[in-house]
C-alpha cells in the first residue's frame, strides 16, 4: 500500500475488502457506490457483462452487492469524487487496457517491485493458456476468499459475495491456513479415553 497511488490503493482495498478483479475495481463510477447504505454494487464484467447499472431498489442477477468496510468506506470518502454518477472512482486505471507493456496488470507488477515483492513465475502452461506469476492483482481476490473461509464463513456465503457459481471454481480460490486446519481437527474426538 505504502508504494501505491490514491487510485491503486482505491483498487487495492476494492479486491482486498470485496474480491474485486482488476477490471471491476478500475471500472466501478461513482454510482455503484453508496455511502448511505454502505455498500457497493456492480455487475461483474467477466460474467454479468460491462456497463450494466445496478439497481438500489432490487437485487437483479448477475449483480454483486458488497458491503462496504470500514477502512475502504474511510478510503472511499477521502478520495476526490465527481458530480456526475458515472464518473469513475481511479480514472487513470478506467482508462488504461489490462494487458500490454503500460497496461494495469504491468503497472501493478512496477508497484510490487518497488514494494520489494518480486513474483516467480508460475508453472509453464503447454497449449491454451499462458504463463502467469505467482503473484499478481488477483492474488488478492485469492486472499480475499482465503481470509473468509480462515473466518470459518460458510462457503456458500463466501461464493456469494466473490460472484463465483461454480464450487469447484472456488475451491481453487481457498487456501487455508494451518490455525484453520489445526482447529478444524481440533473437532475430532479423541481416539482412546
Amino acid at each position: 500500500m505504502a508504494e501505491a497511488s490514491q487510485e491503486w490503493k482505491t483498487a487495492i482495498l476494492l479486491a482486498y475488502y470485496g474480491g474485486l478483479r482488476l477490471r471491476d475495481a478500475a471500472g466501478l463510477v461513482w454510482e455503484n457506490v453508496s455511502f448511505e447504505r454502505k455498500e457497493i454494487q456492480f455487475f461483474p464484467r467477466k460474467t454479468a457483462g460491462a456497463n450494466r447499472r445496478p439497481d438500489w431498489k432490487k437485487h437483479l442477477p448477475g449483480q454483486l452487492e458488497i458491503p462496504m468496510m470500514p477502512e475502504l468506506e474511510a478510503h472511499l470518502l477521502s478520495v476526490p469524487s465527481s458530480d456526475s454518477p458515472t464518473a469513475p472512482l481511479c480514472p487513470v486505471l478506467a482508462s488504461k487496457g489490462t494487458g500490454g507493456r503500460s497496461g494495469r496488470s504491468m503497472s501493478f507488477q512496477k508497484i510490487m517491485g518497488k514494494a520489494g515483492i518480486e513474483p516467480e513465475r508460475g508453472i509453464e502452461k503447454k497449449g491454451k493458456g499462458r504463463q502467469f506469476k505467482t503473484l499478481g492483482f488477483h492474488s488478492l481476490r485469492h486472499t480475499f476468499v482465503s481470509e473468509l473461509a480462515n473466518a470459518d464463513v460458510p462457503a456458500d456465503m463466501r461464493r456469494q459475495i466473490s460472484g463465483h457459481d461454480d464450487e469447484e471454481i472456488h475451491e481453487r480460490y481457498m487456501h487455508l491456513d494451518l490455525d484453520s486446519k489445526r482447529r478444524a481437527l481440533g473437532k475430532l474426538r479423541p481416539l482412546a479415553g
